[in-house]
């Protein structure tokens, strides 16, 4: 008896609490339970806030100054060093020579001389090992004056037309790229197709310029750039059209990129007009750099140095993408992603944050000399590789 008074005036009371607050029981337990996962995301964010600009690390110095030192390093020149010189005393001897005449130039000329005599030295090499490729290797590679000239006539012949001969096309490329900005560039270009792809077997700078799709729709879009910006807008138009028709790139013309970008155009990659791409930009097949078809002028992503656009990954609408942050395959980005963050899914969330021996891993993998690049001349650093790579080869 006494229970089932219990019960009736428990009821009485969840009634009244009913009409009073407006909501039932099962709402009640919603409310607790949505306060709590506030609670916790609420946690979650301040501990975040906390760590995400600046994940751990084994240095004594401050993450400001590191991020600071590897934008630095990233800013500074490359330095290529061809298999051929772990393997091949002569040419080691050979570029060493080179590097002592005019050894205080530093240029990009020097630089571009540098790169160009491996490139040579590896078409040698190839040439022994395949002698049946002698005429294209010569015709191609060793009968050329230069680096660039050598690139642009590979080029020429995979995207000339009945409209516009091989002949055309060379000497419009060498009427539109700046012997200096466009020069280094490239150069950079060239270097990230030889070292950043991910593969069982080496890559180098001469498969990167006889073969890589990529680097060749790269270099094709600076010139269909120099183009739009000199008002030739059709001539523009064209070659975008050629490029997507011939390395299944749709990169328009306005869109600005920066230089060592790796592009594997092999999938189908898409950059809209108004896109930015910073320095050091890897885009692997896929990827997608648009607009969301709601916006007018300027829609189109911002993407900063040094980030990782995986497979099919999709960022849309005028949003940054911080520095050396990286989007995961298939990922849909339509918010702005902050430095150094991975994220991944549709939409696109927030999974981690790289740390800084992440970054100096990275740089190293690549050949980056970070603790060096601020102190050391590009002559002086190419000697002191090739001075490790001696003592270590020799026996």
């Amino acid at each position: 008896m006494i229970f089932i008074s219990f019960t009736i005036l428990l009821n009485s009371v969840v009634r009244i609490e009913q009409h009073v607050y407006g909501f039932s029981s099962h709402q009640q337990r919603r409310w607790k339970t949505m306060n709590h996962f506030q609670q916790h995301n609420h946690d979650l964010e301040h501990l975040l806030s906390s760590t995400k600009d600046y994940p751990s690390v084994t240095t004594n110095i401050s993450q400001d100054e590191s991020l600071d030192r590897i934008s630095s390093a990233h800013s500074t020149p490359r330095v290529y060093i061809s298999h051929i010189l772990q393997t091949n005393p002569k040419a080691r001897s050979h570029i060493l020579n080179l590097l002592e005449t005019n050894a205080g130039d530093d240029s990009c000329s020097k630089r571009e001389a540098m790169l160009w005599e491996q490139v040579k030295l590896e078409a040698q090499v190839a040439l022994d090992d395949e002698p049946a490729a002698g005429p294209q290797l010569y015709t191609l590679i060793l009968s050329q004056s230069s680096l660039i000239r050598a690139l642009i006539n590979i080029i020429s012949l995979e995207v000339q037309t009945e409209l516009m001969p091989a002949t055309a096309i060379q000497s419009l490329f060498l009427q539109m790229l700046d012997p200096i900005e466009d020069g280094w560039n490239i150069q950079l270009d060239i270097i990230a197709a030889a070292t950043r792809l991910s593969s069982s077997h080496s890559t180098d700078a001469l498969t990167a310029i006889l073969f890589d799709e990529g680097l060749h729709a790269l270099v094709c879009h600076r010139v269909s750039h120099r183009l739009w910006k000199a008002k030739r807008t059709g001539l523009a138009y064209y070659m975008q059209s050629t490029v997507s028709r011939v390395y299944c790139a749709d990169l328009h013309p306005a869109a600005r990129f920066g230089s060592g970008v790796y592009l594997n155009a092999g999938g189908g990659v898409v950059i809209g007009e108004t896109a930015v791409v910073g320095d050091d930009v890897t885009i692997l097949q896929g990827v997608t750099l648009g607009g969301t078809g709601k916006e007018r002028g300027d829609r189109h992503p911002k993407v900063g140095r040094g980030v990782i656009l995986n497979v099919g990954a999709i960022v849309l609408g005028n949003i940054p993408i911080g520095d050396f942050s990286i989007i995961s395959a298939k990922s849909l980005v339509n918010k702005p992603v902050e430095r150094m963050a991975i994220v991944s899914g549709i939409p696109a969330k927030v999974k981690g944050y790289r740390t800084m021996d992440d970054l100096m891993e990275d740089m190293k993998e690549n050949g980056e000399e970070l603790e060096s690049c601020n102190t050391k001349t590009f002559t002086e650093t190419m000697k002191d590789i090739i001075d490790r790579i001696e003592q270590t080869y020799t026996i």
